[in-house]
C-alpha cells in the first residue's frame, strides 16, 4: 500500500511538470524571490485576490496588474510563463478537457 502511494503521488507530480521544471531554473527563481523578497507578492495573496474574481474568469496580463499594481514585471512574467507550459504540458499529456482550457 505504501509502494502504491508514493507511485501514486510521484505519477501525479510527473505529469504536471514540464520539461523546463529543472533544478536550475528552480534555483535561478528562488533567487529571484530572494532578491526581491519585499516587493514579491506572495502566493497566498494572489490566491486571495484572485478568488475575488471567480473561478470562471479569464485573467490577462492587464486584469492582473489591476488588481496587484505592485507585482514586479518579473513576477507577472514568471506567472503566465509556468502556466502556458503547464497548459501545453497538460495538453500533450492528454488530459481531459484541458484542450478547451488551452483554447480559452
Amino acid at each position: 500500500i505504501v509502494l502504491a502511494m508514493i507511485f501514486g503521488s510521484y505519477s501525479e507530480v510527473q505529469s504536471s511538470i514540464t520539461e523546463n521544471d529543472t533544478i536550475w531554473r528552480t534555483a535561478r527563481h528562488l533567487l529571484k524571490r530572494l532578491r526581491h523578497f519585499s516587493l514579491w507578492i506572495p502566493n497566498r495573496d494572489l490566491e486571495e485576490m484572485l478568488s475575488r474574481v471567480g473561478t470562471g474568469s479569464n485573467i490577462s496580463a492587464q486584469k492582473l496588474q489591476e488588481l496587484c499594481p505592485s507585482m514586479l514585471w518579473e513576477q507577472l512574467h514568471h506567472l503566465y510563463a509556468t502556466v502556458k507550459l503547464r497548459m501545453l504540458t497538460s495538453l500533450l499529456r492528454g488530459r481531459k478537457n484541458t484542450l478547451t482550457e488551452a483554447l480559452a
